[in-house]
């Protein structure tokens, strides 16, 4: 029943059916055979296996950090389920704490351990606080009753009820813990399993603070409650009687919803579309969207919902709405309206000072323009000059922007430096050797020399 649990859940169908949802199935991999492999060594004393849960515990520590939970959980899997003594879960323990400073220590070398600034004000420490009950009170009412689903969460929920649902866990937490049982320890598996992902509703290190996808692993210590709490309430009862009447109808009414959400993920547009309408005022789901509509060339609809995203009221990073006016450039370009394009890229630039895309699309609109715009054959110098200062600004930004430094070879050439040209285009070839810009490279160097070649004839 707790396999069946868990394998229907609905919350489960985000982390499934999104491919960069994976981390969640690779940590709960990872973590399952790592303490499999304990309760294995617990049970039959064999160091070898108990190796192997220190591999896969490493493992699923590089998979996500959710899997830094089963750190406690092993102790206290010998504390409440074999009702050890302290002193005798502590060498494995030490063990553990070994590779998990490891984990940080290969974190800190790598600099992942700076988060991302994020938008508007700090939270005071209260603030934070409050958030956190709520959130983590958000996660025990979508194991329970996990509707409405939704692909992007753009706020932590206040009411009331949800704030009072952590007091609840915590009493019958305190209960379990009295009677040292499995009960307290499974419940403590779904804290310490989200632990991690909660911090992210305070951190800002995610552009929506909640996800279905973070209880992914911590719904295993929850399939495994709901049953065994069941057969431990209903021992006066006929367990068939539970079974039937109280499980099986949640399993069928589980099957029926994680279906029928399953159809939204069938492609991108139907997921998008639910997101808008589950989150309508926030600017990433309706870039998504109008993106998602633009690839199926419903462009005005695409328009309407870029600039729904640029005028939210959001408290999103101002990155997205950096976005949603590139997309919109990206529209009037197409539609030869340069000047729209122009200023829509500006006011992505005021959101995004050093946004890569942007300025290599300000910087490609002058180089059309240039090209549009000149006389007798030759490009507008004027609007040359702010093309290449414009790419200079996107490669610098970006050094490996395989398409920037195309441009600016191009308007390097155009301008007449084709030593300079020469420099971008050389670097184009080197990045992707084997890409479509490669092959313009190619080209373009060709007619380098080639005039080159001219010169030095004429003044031979």
């Amino acid at each position: 029943m707790a396999a069946l649990l868990f394998a229907l859940h609905p919350l489960h169908v985000e982390s499934v059916s999104w491919i960069a949802g994976r981390t969640d199935l690779v940590v709960a991999f990872f973590s399952l055979l790592a303490f499999l492999s304990y309760v294995l060594f617990r049970k039959e004393k064999n160091i070898s296996v108990l190796l192997a849960g220190f591999v896969f515990y490493f493992f699923a520590l590089l998979s996500k950090e959710n899997g830094i939970g089963l750190l406690l959980l092993f102790p206290l899997f010998d504390l409440l389920v074999l009702r050890k003594k302290l002193y005798k879960t502590l060498l494995p323990f030490v063990f553990f704490l070994l590779i998990t400073a490891s984990y940080f220590y290969l974190r800190y070398r790598a600099g992942c351990l700076v988060a991302p600034p994020g938008a508007g004000e700090e939270p005071t420490l209260f603030s934070k606080a409050i958030t956190l009950i709520y959130a983590f009170g958000f996660y025990l009412r979508k194991l329970v009753y996990p509707l409405p689903l939704s692909m992007f969460i753009d706020k932590v929920p206040h009411e009331l009820y949800i704030g009072l649902l952590p007091l609840l866990y915590l009493f019958i937490l305190a209960i379990s813990l009295m009677k040292r049982g499995r009960a307290a320890f499974l419940l403590l598996w779904i804290l310490l399993t989200l632990g991690p992902s909660l911090l992210i509703a305070i951190s800002r290190l995610a552009s929506s603070p909640l996800a279905e996808r973070y209880l992914y692993l911590p719904s295993v210590g929850f399939a495994l409650l709901v049953p065994y709490s069941l057969y431990r309430i209903g021992r006066p009862i006929k367990k068939e009687v539970l079974l039937l009447y109280l499980l099986v109808p949640y399993l069928l009414w589980f099957a029926i919803e994680t279906l029928d959400r399953q159809r939204v993920w069938k492609d991108d547009l139907s997921l998008w579309a639910d997101a808008v309408k589950k989150a309508p005022r926030s600017a990433l789901p309706h870039n998504e969207y109008g993106m998602a509509l633009r690839e199926r060339g419903l462009i005005e609809d695409a328009e309407r919902e870029f600039l729904t995203a640029l005028t939210s009221n959001s408290r999103e990073s101002k990155s997205w709405k950096a976005y949603a006016a590139t997309n919109l450039a990206l529209i009037y370009m197409d539609r030869d309206e340069y000047d729209a394009a122009e200023k829509y890229l500006r006011e992505a630039l005021e959101f995004y000072p050093n946004y890569p895309i942007a300025l290599y699309d300000l910087g490609l609109l002058y180089l059309i323009r240039a090209k549009n715009e000149g006389e007798n054959g030759e490009p507008n110098r004027a609007l040359l000059i702010k093309a290449g200062k414009t790419l200079k600004r996107a490669v610098r930004a970006d050094p490996n922007f395989i398409r920037a430094h195309l441009m600016l070879g191009e308007a390097y050439y155009l301008y007449g430096k084709p030593e300079k040209a020469k420099e971008h285009l050389e670097k184009v070839i080197e990045l992707d050797p084997k890409s479509p810009e490669a092959q313009d490279a190619v080209k373009l160097l060709s007619k380098i020399e080639t005039a080159g070649e001219s010169r030095d004839e004429k003044v031979d």
